[in-house]
């Protein structure tokens, strides 16, 4: 799952390079590319755009490559995702938004105020990161309903799978929020650090989303 950061130590431990571990680099995105026999988010392949009070979910384009390195070179945020590469490098943004753009990989680029902040994704499951500077603001919270929401708008969509690693009590809040439910633990490869940690593995079926839709703060 892509979820955001937590400061401070934990079961992922240290920096690959505090621990003098030396990973190959292979040039992969930020989610894994869907798998069509379950269930499955797919948004951006028609262009999609969805706005909230804040923010715009929009396809990833060539200039977020820069934003998205940045944001990326950040230990606090990169430790929590199972999918990124440490050191994440410019050429690693690049093509991840090609694979987007091709339809390999689904994800929106989150922005505010017309900067990127952060990315979330579909595909086989639902994830997301945001930049460090973002955290705090309600804006995962805020972006994955309007996300939720566009993918139950059509009444055929199944269940969306999601997760977090054990220790990221942040994303866990986020999830529950959003009305997922636990379905059980599963070790979980971080290819930063090399190596699997426990996860909780969560589903929202859509009897749980609407319950959750009912539940929101109005005005």
């Amino acid at each position: 799952m892509l979820c955001r950061g937590l400061p401070g130590q934990s079961a992922l431990g240290p920096r690959p390079d505090q621990l003098r571990l030396q990973l190959p680099r292979r040039r992969r995105g930020l989610v894994r590319v869907a798998r069509r026999d379950g269930p499955h988010l797919d948004l951006h392949g028609q262009d999609v755009t969805l706005q909230t009070d804040r923010l715009v979910l929009r396809p990833l384009e060539p200039g977020y490559a820069g934003p998205i390195t940045d944001a990326l070179q950040d230990w606090e945020t990169v430790r929590w995702l199972s999918a990124v590469p440490w050191p994440y490098a410019l050429e690693d943004a690049r093509w991840f938004i090609e694979e987007c753009a091709a339809g390999r990989i689904d994800s929106l680029a989150v922005t505010h105020e017309g900067q990127l902040i952060g990315v979330m994704g579909g595909g086989d499951e639902f994830g997301y990161w945001f930049a460090r500077s973002a955290w705090g603001q309600g804006f995962a919270t805020e972006a994955a309903r309007a996300y939720l929401d566009s993918h139950f708008a059509d009444p055929a969509a199944g269940p969306v799978l999601s997760g977090h690693y054990l220790d990221n009590a942040r994303s866990r809040r986020v999830l529950d929020k959003l009305g997922f439910r636990e379905t059980g633990p599963r070790p979980l490869h971080s290819r930063a650090l090399g190596r699997e940690f426990e996860s909780m593995r969560m589903r929202l079926d859509r009897s749980d989303w609407e319950a959750s839709v009912a539940s929101r703060p109005q005005g």
